[in-house]
Parts: C-alpha cells; structure tokens; sequence
C-alpha cells in the first residue's frame, strides 16, 4: 500500500460521505420542523406537479363550498319572505270568502273586509320591495329574467326559473311548435231532440261536479244547451247551439283530465249527425235511453323545444331542459293548428348567476326569482266560458277570468263589491303562484345547492386525501430514517478523523 501525504484519498471519500450524510439530515431535520415529504420541487419533481394541480383544485372547490352556501342563504330568505307572503294572501281569501256571503252581512261589513284587503295588499308589496339580500333586491322583479315585449299572445303566464346563456351572450331565443293540439271533452250533434209526451231527465258529469237536468218533452238544440248551461257551473260542462255543430256539450277545461259526459236516468234523447270520440251509448234509431251513457275526454296539447317532444297538462305547460326551466300556458282563445310556432327572447343579465362549484362554468345556474308584487300575484285574465255560458244557449258576453291581485283593491274591477267571485279566483291563483314559488326556491336549494355542497365537501375530502399522500410526512418513517442519517453522520465524523491521522505514519518512516 502506497503512502501520500499530499492527496488523502481516504479522507477525501470520508469527508464527501460526511456531506452526503450531513445532506440527508438536514432534509429530514426540515421535513420533522415543516411536516411535509415536499418542500421544494427537487424534493420530487413529478409530485411537485401534481400536489400543486391538487392544491388549485381543493382552493377552487373550498370557495365553491363558500359560494353555495351563500346562494342557499339568499334562497332561504327569499323563501321565508315567500312564506309571510302566503299568511297574508290566506287572510285576503278569508275576507273574499267572508264577502261573498252577501245575504248574511251588510254592505258595512263587506267595506270593512275590503279596508282589510287593501291593508293586506299594501303590506304585500312593502315586504316583497323590501325583501333584499346583500343589498339585491329578491322578489320585486329585480332578479327576474326580461323577456322581449313582443312575446307572441298564444302565450299566458309565461314565468322562467333558469336560463343557459352561451359565453358574453347578451340573449337568448326559443321558439316552440305545436306539436298535438290541446282539445276539450267534446259531444257535438247536427241535432237532439227528446221524447214526445214525457219529460227526459239527463244527467250531466264534468270536473266540478254531476248535477241533473229535467227537459220537457220534445226539447231541441237550444232549450238542452240552455238547460245544461244553468248547472254550468256546478259540472264544468257548458253547451252550444247554433252554427256548425247545432249542440255542442264541452268542458271547461283543456286534456285528458278533463270529461264531458251524459246520461239519460228517464226518458230519451235522439240525436242526428252525433260525433264523440270515446264512447257512445247510443241504441236503436240514434236515440240514448235511460242508462245510456255518452262521454268523451279531452286531448293534452304537445309542444315541441329544440327537437324534443313535451306533453302538457291541458294547455299548461313545465318544461326543464338543460338550456331552460319555464312555465306557461297557452292561450285558451287562440285557435292553434299542428305546426304552428311562436318565440320568445330572454336578456341575460337580470336574474341570478350563482356559481357553486369551482369556477367551472357547468357550475354556474343562471336563476330567476319570482315577481311577487300584487301587480304580478294572480294570473292572466282568461276567458270564463262558463260565465259566458250560464243561462244561455250559447257562451256569450266578455266576461274573463282571473287578473292579479292589485284588481282587488278598492274601486278596481275585481273587488269584493265589484265582482266577489272573480276576487276569490285571483285570491287562489295568487296562492297557487306562492305556493309554486316556494317550492322552486326549496327544491333548489333541496336539490341542487346542498347536493352541491356535500358533493363538493366530499371532493374536498377525497383531494385533500390524496394530496396528503403525496406531500404530507409520514413522521414514523422519516424519525427512522433521521435516526439512521444521524449515526452515520457520526460515523462519518469518526472516520474523516481516522482518515486524517493515515498520513502521520509517513513519519514512522523518517526516523
């Protein structure tokens, strides 16, 4: 073996296993103070990577928590204040009902219920304006979607609860087709007459009830229609006669729900040119005996969005797809044939952008809160058929149906003196409106906001898992590896020590 005294290898591989050793505590003294695997990229390149993606996300999705929270606070309480809206509108149909009993009460208590209603409809409105979150305005029409002022008439009650928008887009079309066209429950005849010598006794079924009707003997077209229009309202069947369709039985109401049916309990009637869908009962010589029944249902319209075929109730429709949730009702008085369309534009910008997710834009829900003021509480005004009906052989007059609840106000025309009825129907519809309202603000915060919330909570969760595999310290394993990486710095120390002395047996040489 040679010996140097100018290069020490011996001690040159020490002292560089010295640094090595001494590098490798220092990096676990620092993962022991910091608690992390990872305190720079060098530390692991590739988790550095994908510990930082983990980060981002966990942030993003931690402020999504945030902002749906939030979002079902604002919902909460523009559900609440709906709430109070509901006790006042159940004290404005309670007055309408108490004034509808006009044989029981004065004129001075019928004002007095009215000052009743006119307070409770002030206070309506003052809750509704000054329902705020944030300092928004919730449900005076502040946060409701615009729609373009030439919205086709074919549409009634048009009410939008969320809308998709294209990035920056400042509107957005859509256009409906009729697809099957809503009918009544229809029984029309050329003619109808009953039995010569005796009375016939016909009884009549519709939605709102069963009443019976006596006919003289040899009744025609327009004495039945009038006689079936007397009970009108108490069936929800109102009659015709004239024109076309010399008598005509129909419901009150549009779809499958709703049918018109007649029985004959005595006597007979015989009809000519008799056209019924469902079912006749007709025996011999077009005559319908007792027990004989003819019925006939109404048909469902059906409308088709974006290629999509929807069915509706009647002629009122709910339609959620993943561009629009909206509702309305066509026109009872528009004559529609298969293929005919109509439109309507929505501006963006007015109803609510709630982001509740992690920024991403399927996250986001474009809301549209309700307009709950007396001016929009109610319906559009309809045709009442039955009134027009009543008393007649055929519908006749102006009279509407529904209106919003400002029209009960004093002096408007659907006050409790000026038309107590109509009053009631408004009263309900307006209740209906609430009640709908609420149960879109629930069902989203049900359904969607707090789904979105634990959904997102457990990716938290489940990220936060992962991230601290690949960053977090396993303190057992790196107190092992300190405490190895301790010795051998020590060792290490020992044997550059050793190393150093191998040079002075040169001197064991020169003497």
């Amino acid at each position: 073996m040679g010996l140097r005294i100018n290069t020490n290898v011996s001690a040159l591989t020490a002292l560089r296993n010295l640094r090595s050793n001494d590098a490798n505590q220092a990096k676990s003294l620092e993962r022991l103070s910091t608690g992390l695997r990872i305190n720079r990229g060098a530390d692991d390149p590739s988790g550095i990577i994908i510990s930082e993606q983990l980060n981002r996300q966990i942030t993003g999705l931690k402020q999504g928590v945030e902002n749906a929270q939030n979002a079902s606070n604002l919902l909460s309480t523009a559900d609440f204040v709906a709430g109070q809206l509901t006790d006042i509108l159940n004290q404005i149909q309670s007055s309408v009902t108490f004034a509808a009993n006009t044989g029981g009460i004065s004129q001075d208590q019928i004002d007095a219920e009215q000052q009743s209603v006119d307070n409770a409809i002030q206070s309506i409105d003052r809750i509704v304006n000054s329902a705020t979150f944030a300092g928004r305005k919730l449900l005076n029409g502040a946060s409701q979607f615009k729609t373009a002022s030439a919205v086709s008439s074919s549409i009634n009650n048009l009410d939008i609860k969320n809308v998709e928008f294209a990035d920056s887009a400042s509107s957005r079309t859509f256009e409906i087709k009729v697809n099957t066209v809503g009918a009544r429950g229809t029984i029309t005849a050329t003619s109808a007459v009953t039995t010569s010598g005796v009375t016939t006794t016909v009884r009549i079924t519709g939605n709102r009830g069963t009443q019976d009707v006596t006919l003289a003997a040899r009744s025609s077209n327009s004495t039945i229609a009038t006689a079936i229009n007397s009970v009108a309202d108490l069936t929800g069947i109102y009659a015709s006669a004239g024109g076309s369709a010399q008598l005509g039985l129909f419901t009150s109401d549009f779809g499958s729900g709703s049918t018109a049916r007649i029985e004959v309990i005595s006597g007979a009637v015989t009809f000519a040119g008799l056209s019924t869908a469902d079912f006749g009962g007709l025996g011999t010589n077009n005559n319908l005996d007792a027990g004989e029944v003819l019925l006939d249902r109404g048909v469902n319209a059906r409308v088709e969005l974006d290629g999509k075929v929807f069915i509706g109730n009647g002629l009122d429709f709910n339609i959620n797809t993943k561009s629009i949730n909206f509702s309305f009702q066509l026109d009872n008085n528009t004559t529609f044939a298969v293929g005919n369309s109509f439109s309507f534009k929505v501006f963006n910008g007015r109803g609510l952008s709630l982001q509740i997710g992690d920024g991403d834009p399927a996250t986001q829900i474009n809301v549209s809160l309700p307009d709950l003021t007396t001016a929009n509480l109610g319906s559009e005004a309809i045709a009442d058929i039955i009134v027009r009906a009543k008393g007649n052989a055929a519908p006749t007059g102006s009279a509407t149906e529904g209106g919003f609840l400002s029209q009960l106000k004093t002096g408007e025309t659907s006050s409790l003196t000026n038309n107590p009825t109509n009053a009631a129907f408004i009263a309900k519809k307006a209740l209906d409106q609430v009640a709908k309202s609420r149960g879109f603000l629930g069902g989203l915060v049900a359904n969607t906001v707090e789904p979105t919330i634990q959904a997102t909570e457990v990716q938290i969760e489940n990220l936060g898992a992962s991230l601290s595999t690949i960053r977090d310290l396993d303190f057992a394993e790196e107190t092992s590896a300190f405490t190895k990486r301790q010795i051998l710095f020590q060792s290490s120390i020992a044997v550059l020590a050793s190393a150093n002395l191998v040079p002075q047996s040169v001197l064991a040489l020169l003497r």
